[in-house]
C-alpha cells in the first residue's frame, strides 16, 4: 500500500496558531479545528494530528514557519471507541515529533496525539466506530466518527492453496469481500543467481477496484504478458548471472470504508480548500477514516506457470532459467 497519505497539503494551507493575532488573523476570521487520522485497524499504534486553520496578512511562508500559528494550546482531545457489547473512552497523548522535513510550511516541531490499542483480533474488529472530539476555548467542539474497517476476506486464491497458476491465457484471479475502496498489491520475488552468491529483486504490481461482482465479491486479474513487460522493464541481460528464477508471492489486499473512499476519490484533484469535500468533522475540517489489510504470504508460482515464463524469448534473453 502506498504511503498513506497525510493532510499536510490541506493542513499547510489550513492551520493556524494558538492566539488570534491580528498580525496573522484577518478581521472577523474564525479558526477551525483541522483533524487527520487514519485508523489502520491491523496497527496497534494510532495516531491524530490536530492543527488548525489561519487567516491573515503576513506571508503564508512566514505564519506557517511560526508554530504557534500551526497550532492550539492544550485542545481537549478524547477517543471514544462504540463496541459490540461495551466502549471504551481514551484521552491519545501528545508527541512532539522532532524530525520533520523541510517544507514550505515549516516549523520546527509538530504535534500529534498517540494512543495504543489492539483494535482486530482473529481477523475481526473489537470495536464498531471510532469517535474523536476536539475542544478548544471559545470555538464550537469539533468531532468526527467512522466505522472501523473488518479486514477483507480473500476467497481466491482460498486459504489452503500454495500456488498461483498464470499462463498466457489464464491470468491470476485475486477475489475478496471489502468495502468502497479497494486495492491489490502483488510483488513477485525475483532471484538471481551469480557465481558468487545471490540477489533478490521484487516486481510490484498494483490494481484498484470497486466494481462489486454478483454482490459477492471483487476481482482483478493480473495476466502473463502484464508481468512479463514488467519483468522486461526493470531487468537487463547480465553475463556474469548464472539464472535468474522466481521466488515467493505476497498477496496485500487493503480495503476502505466509506470515509476513505472520499478521501481517496478526491486526494488527486483538490484546487478549493475552501470546500473540502471529503471532509467529515463537524465544526472544523479533515478526515477521520478506517482502513485494513489482509496479506497472503509465501505463496509460488506452480510448476507450469514458470516453465512457460521461463520459456518465453523474452524473459530466457534476461537469463530466466527455471530447474
Amino acid at each position: 500500500m502506498r504511503p498513506i497519505i497525510g493532510l499536510c497539503i490541506l493542513g499547510g494551507l489550513f492551520l493556524s496558531g494558538c492566539e488570534e493575532d491580528p498580525e496573522i488573523q484577518t478581521r472577523y476570521f474564525q479558526s477551525l479545528p483541522v483533524l487527520f487520522c487514519m485508523i489502520n485497524v491491523n496497527e496497534t499504534e494510532h495516531v491524530i494530528r490536530v492543527e488548525r486553520m489561519y487567516s491573515g496578512n503576513a506571508a503564508a511562508d512566514v505564519s506557517g514557519k511560526n508554530a504557534d500559528s500551526l497550532y492550539f494550546k492544550n485542545p481537549d482531545i478524547k477517543v471514544h471507541l462504540a463496541g459490540f457489547e461495551q466502549g471504551r473512552a481514551i484521552i491519545p497523548e501528545p508527541v512532539w515529533i522532532t524530525d520533520k522535513e523541510p517544507g514550505f510550511f515549516h516549523s520546527p516541531d509538530y504535534l500529534v496525539y498517540k494512543f495504543s490499542l489492539p483494535l482486530v483480533s482473529d481477523k475481526r474488529v473489537l470495536y464498531r466506530s471510532m469517535n474523536v472530539s476536539v475542544e478548544v476555548p471559545g470555538l464550537p467542539a469539533a468531532a468526527a466518527t467512522t466505522i472501523l474497517q473488518t479486514p477483507p476476506v480473500i476467497w481466491s486464491p482460498n486459504i489452503s492453496q500454495q500456488t498461483y497458476y498464470i499462463v498466457p491465457d489464464s491470468p491470476i484471479r485475486i477475489q475478496w469481500s471489502g468495502s468502497d475502496w479497494n486495492e491489490v498489491d502483488m510483488y513477485f520475488e525475483i532471484i538471481g543467481q551469480y557465481p558468487g552468491g545471490i540477489t533478490t529483486d521484487t516486481i510490484h504490481i498494483q490494481r484498484v477496484n470497486d466494481n462489486f461482482i454478483n454482490e459477492k465479491y471483487y476481482e482483478v486479474r493480473f495476466t502473463f504478458e502484464l508481468l512479463v513487460e514488467l519483468i522486461v522493464k526493470q531487468f537487463k541481460p547480465d553475463k556474469d548471472l548464472v539464472r535468474r528464477y522466481f521466488g515467493n508471492v505476497r498477496t496485500e489486499v487493503h480495503t476502505g470504508n466509506r470515509d476513505f473512499s472520499q478521501y481517496m476519490h478526491w486526494y488527486y484533484g483538490i484546487n478549493d480548500f475552501s470546500d473540502v469535500s471529503f471532509s467529515n468533522v463537524i465544526n472544523g475540517r479533515g478526515i477521520l477514516a478506517s482502513r485494513s489489510t489482509t496479506i497472503r504470504d509465501s505463496m509460488r508460482l506452480d510448476y507450469w506457470s514458470r516453465q512457460n515464463l521461463s520459456l518465453d524469448p523474452r524473459m530466457q534473453a534476461l537469463g530466466f532459467l527455471e530447474r
